[in-house]
This record gives C-alpha cells, sequence and structure tokens, in this order.
C-alpha cells in the first residue's frame, strides 16, 4: 500500500515537472535594420532586429529611431491565439506537455529625412503650393461646417 502511494507522488511529480507553457515573443523588424527601440516607454538595448519576450497580451507602443530618418510609432494590439484564451489556455499553460512558441512580428519601414536645403527650387515651390492648397480646402471645410460666410473676395481676386 505504502509503495502504491509513493509511486502516484513520484508519478504526479513526474508530470508537474513536464507541464508546458506558451512562450510569448515580440519580433521588432525596420528597414533599415539597427534603429533603436522604446517598447512601452522603456528603450531597449538591442537595435533591430529585436526578439524579445512578453508576459501580457493587449496594447504596446513600439517606439523606433534612427539617425537620418524619420521617427515610427506602432500601437500594436498584440492578440493571444486561440490556443491561449480561455479555457484552452489552462490546457496549454498546465496540462500540455510541451511548450508552445506565440511569435508576434511587427515589421516597420523607416521613411529617409529629407533637408530643405537639398530639394530644388522647384520642390520647394511644389511643397509651398500643395501647403497652400490644402491650407485653402481646410479653410473651407472649417467655415462649412460652422456656418460661416466665406470672407469677401479681395480686390486681387477679382
Amino acid at each position: 500500500m505504502r509503495s502504491t502511494a509513493r509511486v502516484s507522488v513520484c508519478v504526479l511529480l513526474a508530470l508537474a515537472a513536464c507541464v508546458g507553457c506558451v512562450r510569448r515573443q515580440l519580433e521588432i523588424l525596420s528597414r533599415p535594420a539597427g534603429a533603436k527601440v522604446t517598447f512601452d516607454g522603456k528603450v531597449l538595448e538591442q537595435r533591430t532586429p529585436v526578439r524579445m519576450p512578453f508576459t501580457w497580451y493587449g496594447t504596446h507602443e513600439i517606439i523606433i529611431e534612427k539617425e537620418g530618418y524619420h521617427r515610427e510609432r506602432l500601437v500594436a494590439h498584440v492578440r493571444p491565439p486561440w490556443y491561449d484564451r480561455f479555457p484552452m489556455d489552462f490546457l496549454t499553460e498546465c496540462v500540455w506537455p510541451g511548450q508552445i512558441d506565440s511569435l508576434h512580428t511587427y515589421p516597420l519601414v523607416l521613411v529617409k529625412e529629407h533637408s530643405l536645403r537639398e530639394l530644388s527650387d522647384a520642390e520647394k515651390a511644389a511643397m509651398k503650393h500643395g501647403l497652400l492648397e490644402r491650407a485653402d480646402r481646410f479653410r473651407t471645410r472649417a467655415r462649412e461646417i460652422a456656418g460661416t460666410p466665406p470672407p469677401p473676395a479681395k480686390a486681387a481676386d477679382k
């Protein structure tokens, strides 16, 4: 009788040691590689590409920066896979004898910064013209929403 109890305890301990888990990882890629990564407000030591463990699914903020490129910000909504949702999560975390890898990849493309000094006069003029057009459309739309009449026409416009 005692030997049966001891065997049962040994079997239970062996099963407990074999319990699996879900290994959750985020992979942050950038083009070009080598960008500084800020994850949920914490600057990481590694540069892209970065693969790191995480504990909680949900919303995370990822910011990548590199000299000579515009800063990119991503609000990542990391959702659990089917095997990591209730009630399956109990089975995969506590009963399944192996390990399950859950990898979530976020590729980001950095856009090169251009100095105004590098642009030709024609490009600068086109940018200015586009900006003025967008400003006029915005102003017109704001007046329509507010219900205010347009301003009187200037003498130069007639």
